[in-house]
């Protein structure tokens, strides 16, 4: 009788212990995903030349511009609280750096004869430096 119920219990512990190492199939093995928006970028400069480029203006200080980015996500997890995540992307840093410049004064003449000065106003020259990054 003692060995039948030494046998029993093995046998119960065994059924136990491989029900135990069932594949777990409420959570998945890895999460994959994918990620996508719009960037507002601003930019701060301090350069008034590019090498072989010739201009005038002072200096380049600020600028503004809108990009995109794209990208794939991928998460394994370890164990029910750690998992290993892995990011890859695509991103875009477009930026327009626009400054005026006051060179003078121009005059305002009338279209019809005679030709003269009707109004002198402040003339601006306007520089720009476009840069596309990604």
């Amino acid at each position: 009788m003692k060995k039948y119920t030494i046998f029993v219990l093995l046998v119960i512990f065994a059924l136990i212990s491989v029900k135990s190492q069932e594949i777990d199939t409420t959570n998945p093995y890895l999460y994959l995903g994918i990620y996508g928006g719009i960037n507002d970028n601003i930019h701060k400069a301090d350069f008034s030349e590019l090498p072989g480029v010739p201009n005038c203006c002072p200096s380049f200080e600020t600028g503004t511009g809108i990009g995109y980015n794209i990208g794939g996500l991928l998460r394994v997890p370890v164990d029910l609280n750690q998992s290993v995540s892995i990011r890859i992307g695509y991103m875009t840093l477009n930026g327009l750096l626009k400054e005026d410049e006051m060179i003078g004064n121009t005059e305002i003449r009338n279209t019809q004869p005679p030709y003269e000065t009707s109004d002198i106003v402040k003339a601006y020259s306007e520089h720009s430096v476009n840069g596309y990054f990604g």
